[in-house]
């Protein structure tokens, strides 16, 4: 990530750092942080952000005990960004997990594609105002930014980034509100601190999936349930290294060692709620995660492969990358789906001369048959088959699985496309035949 950071051109990255910085007169009124809390990946005790932070996708965003964010600070979470426990944010600091820098022609000048990588500050670490941390970077932890710093490579622990021989002082960086306006509320009503994994073994579940199948749903319906902290997609870093494990770029050992430091020394839990995450990504990585948390359960949540192939098909997936929906929205995602010839299900010639909707087939069947397969190796009490078709008269069920108490939960419909749909119905008599050849034998399997 730090070369590619570096290919860009000096000017058009001031002019982005700028205009992070700078609010446009224009521009709506984002929401407080105190809005966003509900919706970040974790938040720890003791947690103090300024009203006046901007948080872009809190989905993204991790916070330790103790953090303290100042005033006019700037989070771009798309990528990913875990700041770990003791971490000082001061004043006008801009952390970015992606750049959104502008593509095609808008721009000749920049590349067609955002950068973004995880970026990860470690414990106690010191960020000097107005300091800019790119995406891709690793903070170690007891390090301390310079004001003003550009951080674009790792910084390792206890060392001091940017600084001049000289050392400017660290004095008045951090304006916050009265802490009645900048303490976020605790989380859990009981006042129990959260602890990071690696401290204490929480009670978690995995729901692995194709996508585009009640993914977000499921954690909807079990987010209401006032034990369950439940989330949908919490941890885009998984996109891409769900991706690379699954076309033999990287080894298991790499993604166990980045699976840990994401969920064990990355996140922090509430020891008495069961936590839950529904990510597609999460379809190969169930023997991985089961290492890692040896008392982890698992749902296997599966929808119809003439659903998900219509809405995949309609959402543009597998689409040639001139398509404006891949350049413009889903270009993390589409640019990291997994390809048949890359995984070694099929030769590169005939993934070539597949169509978007035969790929669309394949992907159904791939993603579920690897859950099916990895699923057979889990004990029968730490996993569960699921059709979304039936949900509603399995919520109690479902619930009792997770092991936590009766409640009355009711599912509905999320995640409402904005594209063209495409329905079977509409399929050509040569698409039919494409998906029962591909599709055919699983479901029959799965829904007969």
């Amino acid at each position: 990530m730090t070369a590619t950071i570096r290919k860009l051109v000096p000017a058009p990255l001031k002019r982005w750092i700028a205009e992070q910085v700078q609010p446009r007169p224009d521009a709506p009124v984002p929401p407080s942080p105190r809005d966003l809390q509900s919706e970040m990946t974790c938040i720890g005790a003791g947690v103090r952000v300024d009203p006046s932070v901007v948080i872009d996708y809190a989905q993204g965003l991790c916070l330790g005990n103790d953090v303290t964010i100042g005033a006019d600070v700037n989070i771009d979470a798309q990528g990913g960004v875990m700041i770990a426990s003791g971490v000082t944010i001061a004043d006008g600091a801009t952390i970015a997990s992606s750049l959104p820098l502008p593509v095609c022609a808008r721009d000749p000048h920049l590349p067609e594609e955002r950068a973004w990588g995880e970026v990860f500050i470690g414990e106690h670490v010191h960020v000097g105002a107005n300091a800019c941390i790119l995406p891709g970077v690793t903070i170690g932890a007891n390090a301390t930014i310079a004001p003003h710093a550009l951080v674009d490579a790792d910084v390792p622990a206890g060392t001091h980034f940017g600084f001049s021989k000289a050392k400017e002082p660290l004095t008045a960086m951090i304006r916050l509100a009265s802490d009645g306006e900048a303490s976020l509320p605790p989380t859990d009503p009981t006042g129990a601190r959260p602890a990071t994994g690696r401290e204490q073994t929480p009670d978690i579940c995995f729901v692995a999936s194709t996508g585009r199948s009640g993914s977000t749903t499921i954690a909807s319906l079990l987010s209401r349930h006032p034990g369950i902290v439940a989330k949908h997609e919490p941890r885009h870093q998984i996109i891409k290294l769900s991706t690379d494990y699954a076309h033999g770029l990287k080894t298991r050992d790499e993604v166990k060692a980045s699976l840990e430091r994401l969920l064990l020394d990355g996140s922090v839990y509430h020891g008495d709620r069961i936590h839950l995450e529904s990510d597609l990504k999460y379809f190969n990585l169930v023997p991985i995660l089961a290492e890692i948390f040896p008392n982890a359960r698992f749902v296997w949540l599966v929808r119809s492969g003439y659903d998900v192939v219509s809405s995949t098909h309609g959402r543009s997936w597998f689409a040639d990358s001139s398509h404006p929906v891949w350049r413009e929205i889903y270009w993390f995602f589409n640019k990291h789906r997994v390809q048949g010839d890359k995984t070694g299900a099929m030769p590169a010639a005939d993934w070539a001369a597949m169509s978007a909707f035969q790929r669309n087939c394949w992907y159904w069947t791939y993603v579920n048959e690897t859950i099916e397969r990895d699923f057979a190796a889990l004990p029968e009490d730490r996993k569960m088959f699921l059709r979304l078709e039936d949900i509603d008269a399995r919520i109690d069920e479902l619930v009792a699985f997770l092991g936590a108490a009766p409640a009355e939960l009711t599912a509905a419909r999320t995640n409402e496309a904005f594209y063209a749909k495409t329905s079977p119905e509409n399929w050509t008599e040569d698409q039919k035949k494409d998906f029962e050849r591909l599709c055919g034998p699983l479901m029959k399997r799965l829904y007969e």
